[in-house]
């Protein structure tokens, strides 16, 4: 289950759609107010830079959070997702919803997990020192090889100074206090194959596999 905030737009129905088309349930809190937020990266070679326009991104309550169709939607969901970019600016109810995932178990007697997808260094910044309370409560972290490194020096650790699945054992090692669950740590490289790491000492490297031509 996905939880977030959209405007009240055609993204709205576009992002629905094409996320439940994916198995994805979708929990958004629509804004009258303001539009859905854009989010675009320039490339120049190696050279990344995103420009962002949150809009309502930035509306995520303790309302919806705590709203009927948040709580029946997590009443089932095996997994708890959401995003860095989305939820830096809420980061009370992104720990809220974190924590109600940690407490919650699954009818068939399995534990709910909660999952974000990282984003920029500028983004994590804004998290502040409330950083270290949200990795600790995130079962599956997934970034790519860029957003992983800025996490780790965030956590004043050296990235150089290690490959990226030392890098990978380490924070699904090192940054899951409560030892809730397996902690599962995915980095993407491109069209690279995708390496991942788990607390309970698997690891190795997937494949990227093409799903339409260029």
């Amino acid at each position: 289950m996905y939880v977030g905030s959209v405007g009240k737009d055609k993204h709205d129905d576009q992002i629905c759609s094409a996320a439940e088309a994916d198995g994805f349930t979708m929990k958004l809190e629509v804004s009258s107010g303001k539009r859905s937020g854009l989010c675009a990266v320039c490339r120049d070679g190696n050279s990344r830079t995103l420009a962002v326009h949150p809009s309502s991104a930035s509306s995520l309550s303790d309302d919806f959070v705590n709203s009927a169709a948040v709580q029946e939607g997590q009443r089932s969901a095996k997994t708890i997702y959401t995003t860095a970019y989305a939820n830096v600016f809420r980061v009370r109810q992104t720990l809220q919803l974190m924590t109600s995932s940690r407490c919650h178990t699954l009818p068939d007697g399995s534990k709910q997990l909660a999952a974000m997808g990282l984003s920029n260094k500028r983004v994590l910044d804004d998290f502040g020192e409330d950083l270290v309370d949200v990795l600790g409560k995130l079962d599956i972290i997934t970034g790519n090889q860029e957003e992983i490194h800025d996490l780790a020096m965030m956590l004043q650790w050296v990235p150089s100074e290690m490959s990226d699945m030392e890098l990978a054992k380490k924070i699904a090692t090192e940054t899951m206090p409560d030892q809730h669950g397996v902690r599962r740590v995915i980095m993407t490289h491109g069209v690279e194959p995708i390496i991942y790491a788990t607390s309970a000492g698997e690891s190795g490297e997937v494949p990227v596999v093409a799903t339409c031509a260029h």
